[in-house]
């Protein structure tokens, strides 16, 4: 088999990446042009939480050459926090509930790994931008089946377990900033 990359993005965590190392966007086109010119990329895999699946903002990404994997997220919420507060005046208890934000997730991370699975034959190397280690039996099966794999991720913030696997191919996300994010006057 010849050189043959796919890249699989998880979004929210390339998002929560650049956000958590300074607040920076990916522009997605610069991103695109960065996977096929340094990895040469053959396919790249975009798994992303969307409000509605005929918002139709995302087939520009499609005609950059994204193959595009979305999925309607879902709010779950969460309990409440419970506290008991004694009232200095009186020395009464009373309970105080504080209701939270719901989590909103859109759960791509079995997609991601069932395509990485499903198209196993057909790449050499993986190229995989998040750090969530529920990655990690994927990527510790690819590389016994020999195939190459770097990670791409924001350090602070990628799964201790996955950096010590990759070793020396794990990418940290602000390395290549200025190659994909937005460019600000």
């Amino acid at each position: 088999m010849s050189n043959k990359t796919y890249v699989f993005i998880d979004v929210s965590n390339l998002i929560y990446g650049a956000r958590r190392t300074g607040g920076w966007k990916v522009n997605y086109r610069k991103l695109h042009h960065y996977l096929t010119k340094r990895f040469l990329a053959k396919k790249i895999f975009f798994y992303a939480g969307v409000e509605s699946l005929e918002d139709n903002s995302y087939l520009k990404l499609e005609k950059l050459g994204y193959i595009l994997r979305l999925k309607r997220i879902k709010k779950y919420n969460k309990k409440p926090i419970v506290k008991n507060i004694k009232c200095p005046k009186c020395n009464a208890y009373f309970v105080k509930k504080i209701n939270r934000q719901p989590e909103i997730k859109a759960n791509c991370d079995v997609d991601l790994t069932f395509d990485a699975m499903r198209f196993i034959s057909e790449y050499n190397q993986m190229i995989l931008i998040s750090g969530d280690g529920d990655f990690y039996p994927l990527v510790f099966f690819l590389k016994k089946k020999k195939r190459k794999v770097k990670i791409i991720g924001e350090s602070t913030s990628t799964a201790i377990i996955l950096k010590k696997l990759m070793g020396g191919d794990f990418i940290d996300l602000i390395s290549i900033k200025d190659l994909i994010s937005e460019a600000f006057l």
